[in-house]
């Protein structure tokens, strides 16, 4: 359902973009899933919830959406996401435009220099 909810912002950043944002939002359906699964088997086999459970779950958590964003959401980096030129509405520009302003760190061309297309 995520999927089909999010080709509406597709279409709403430019029709020729919809069904782009798709295959990101299936797969982290998939992962949430596979996550859910080894949750389950830990709990059978008897691990606890200890912190060293919780920071590698994070930490798994955390580099699938890192890399599922650089393999499935470079598009919208490259079309210009978080630019003056497009989403004019959107909450994600100002809010790159504080980090970077902030921190001096440039997260656009960060990702976009990373992201496959």
């Amino acid at each position: 359902m995520s999927g089909l909810a999010h080709v509406f912002g597709d279409y709403w950043a430019d029709p020729s973009y919809v069904g782009k944002s798709y295959m990101f939002f299936i797969y982290q359906a998939v992962y949430i899933t596979v996550e859910d699964f080894i949750i389950a088997i830990g709990k059978k086999i008897g691990i606890h919830n200890r912190w060293w459970v919780r920071i590698t779950g994070y930490t798994f958590t955390y580099t699938f959406l890192v890399l599922s964003n650089i393999y499935f959401g470079g598009w919208s980096i490259a079309y210009g996401l978080g630019d003056q030129r497009m989403f004019q509405q959107s909450v994600v520009r100002p809010a790159l435009g504080y980090v970077a302003n902030g921190t001096g760190f440039d997260v656009r061309t960060w990702i976009a220099e990373r992201c496959v297309l």
